[in-house]
């Protein structure tokens, strides 16, 4: 894990300050490489071949290509043998080096032969061509811009903003951060910097930039027994963990007390010939569900060395601000807050983490998939009235408490949608500030469908259809952006057995009710690891990761969001009005509230 950064010319006054934004991500060790076409920086996180060989950029034998790498190839030793055998000699023990050799073999193809999570980029000396590329799910960052016929290339955007370009916001990319959470690649809310999609490699030479997507998810579906489906899940899961316990320092894991990171340290746990160490977080507050008791009880039957950290609202209003900053740009993700503390105690003892990202997302764990799973066999009933049972539910709200009128109203609001399956997404997922929400606070338009529709192919499973939208956009955007940036934040590496392509494309093969059987979500996986794991876990009901985020607006937060708006450079891109509006509401809000809070952070650091 570390830090790359890069431009096409001559500058290393501009490559070591730009190096120095993100030595967060590579402590332990720096190199550069500077011609007058090229500048490459690299800030190392040793974790492999821990020698001075390590150091990068790494060269080929006659010192005509230079590597510098982002990441970890798990399958390198084999690869690496491949490439002996064709003639390849190595001066290192480390994953980089095959990777060049893998370039020099296949060409641009060389991201086909990779498992692993990766940003790279490749300079050719005899050509004066840059090879840039990312990994299959987005599991590592890279962003990109030109300054007239000036590019440059980083790991976060703060190394490209050491360089004097004009800092301005991407009016539809704020947009989309305050309908999604976050911007979709290949925006960034700062325009004309870019974001090189997950998949994706880019060629960049004198003649200019060509983008190309080099893999992209199919679902074969195949018909094998119960028995099989579980067998062979057995065992990929087991491989996939087994392949990211490569490490020449300490590693660990992260245990929510959930299915997926519960399984992850299950294996581990077979794995390994010591004690897994484990972490938890917990919350000073009864309004989410602490989960510190589920993850107990997997460290006990586990017997692993177990770690609980508390955060309170005091904590979340600490870290804000410096959360913020490493995110590059506001993401809508308050578990950033939990994570930054749990990695901050994981780091004394550890520099690698294994998690169980992905799970909720191959396995259709979310509640997206239930619902639209359910409406959709409701859209194929003809006695159906789906106008008639929305008016049924508005009536039945306004008689049951706060608690059920909530459902039935979010009911009533997407049954008259019921044929619309990228409108009945839109309704469910993107609540916190609507299309109208939107024209109120920023007077503009955006709709999210138009983006969705391509998602939802009639011919093919539902279910599957939501996947596809969650694991490319919610996944890579959100989560693993949070869960990349702030574990760096930390120099800690954070690997994601679940996102091994090679599982994915396993796991996509399998018929939809295995993944969800009636309401039972991730059935597969529950079967699975049942005689591993506690049945508490098994049979548990499922939470997100949720911090009590209401609680931290109501004890610190609210105040604080309404001292930095005041005073924000952007606040006059909001409606005055409407901004008053909802932060003179309450805690009730907070979904609103946060993304402001963030947006207003962000400018004050970055604009």
């Amino acid at each position: 894990m570390c830090g790359i950064v890069g431009f096409n010319w001559d500058d290393k006054a501009l490559l070591k300050k730009m190096m120095s934004s993100v030595k967060h991500r590579g402590p332990d060790d720096s190199g550069y490489y500077i011609d007058k076409n090229i500048s490459l920086g690299h800030q190392r996180l040793s974790i492999i071949d821990l020698s001075s060989k390590g150091r990068q950029p790494i060269f080929n034998e006659n010192k005509t290509l230079a590597i510098i790498f982002n990441g970890e190839i798990y399958n390198y030793k084999i690869l690496k043998n491949k490439l002996e055998e064709k003639g390849h000699k190595f001066d290192t023990g480390t994953d980089t080096e095959v990777i060049i050799h893998a370039y020099e073999e296949y060409g641009e193809e060389c991201v086909n032969h990779l498992n692993g999570m990766f940003a790279f980029a490749i300079y050719n000396s005899n050509s004066k061509t840059l090879f840039i590329a990312r990994d299959r799910l987005g599991i590592k960052p890279l962003y990109y811009t030109f300054v007239g016929k000036k590019f440059i290339f980083a790991s976060e955007i703060k190394a490209i903003l050491e360089h004097p370009i004009k800092r301005e916001i991407d009016s539809e990319a704020l947009a989309q951060f305050f309908t999604y959470g976050y911007t979709l690649s290949p925006k960034t809310l700062f325009k004309g910097i870019y974001k090189l999609p997950p998949a994706s490699y880019m060629s960049y030479s004198k003649k200019g930039i060509n983008i190309k997507n080099y893999w992209d998810l199919k679902f074969n579906l195949k018909n094998k027994s119960l028995g099989a489906w579980k067998r062979e899940l057995f065992y990929n899961l087991k491989d996939a963990v087994d392949k990211r316990l490569m490490s020449d320092v300490p590693i660990g894991a992260y245990l929510s007390g959930g299915i997926d990171s519960s399984s992850i340290v299950a294996m581990m746990s077979l794995i390994m010939d010591q004690k897994v160490n484990t972490y938890s977080v917990g919350f000073d507050s009864a309004e989410v569900v602490n989960e510190l008791n589920y993850a107990k009880l997997v460290a006990e039957k586990l017997n692993t060395n177990h770690h609980e950290i508390i955060v309170s609202s005091e904590d979340a209003l600490k870290s804000l601000s410096k959360i913020v900053w490493h995110l590059d740009e506001p993401i809508n993700n308050p578990a950033a807050v939990p994570l930054y503390y749990m990695s901050k105690a994981a780091k004394k003892d550890m520099t690698v983490v294994l998690n169980g990202n992905g799970g909720d997302e191959i396995f259709a764990g979310y509640r997206q998939h239930k619902v639209l799973s359910y409406l959709n066999k409701l859209n194929h009933l003809p006695m159906i009235n789906s106008k008639f049972l929305s008016r049924s539910l508005k009536k039945s709200a306004r008689l049951l408490s706060n608690k059920y009128s909530r459902y039935l109203e979010f009911g009533a609001k997407i049954l008259p949608n019921i044929k619309n399956p990228a409108l009945s997404y839109s309704i469910l997922m993107y609540q916190n500030y609507t299309p109208k929400d939107l024209q109120k606070l920023l007077q503009m338009n955006y709709s999210p469908v138009p983006s969705i529709v391509p998602f939802f192919n009639p011919k093919k499973d539902i279910l599957n259809n939501v996947t596809l939208i969650d694991l490319k956009r919610m996944l890579p955007e959100n989560y693993l952006m949070v869960d990349d940036k702030i574990n760096m934040a930390n120099g800690i590496e954070s690997r994601v057995p679940f996102l091994d392509y090679e599982l994915v494309e396993f796991v996509a093969s399998m018929p939809a009710n295995l993944k969800l059987n009636g309401l039972n979500e991730k059935y597969i996986l529950k079967q699975t690891m049942a005689k591993i794991l506690p049945k508490e876990i098994i049979q548990r009901k499922k939470y997100g990761f949720t911090p009590p985020v209401a609680h931290w607006i109501d004890n610190d937060l609210l105040d604080y969001a309404r001292n930095k708006l005041s005073s924000s450079e952007i606040k006059h891109l909001f409606n005055k009005y409407y901004l008053t509006k909802i932060l003179e509401g309450n805690k009730k809000d907070y979904n609103k509230i946060f993304p402001l809070l963030m947006t207003s952070l962000w400018s004050e650091q970055y604009l």
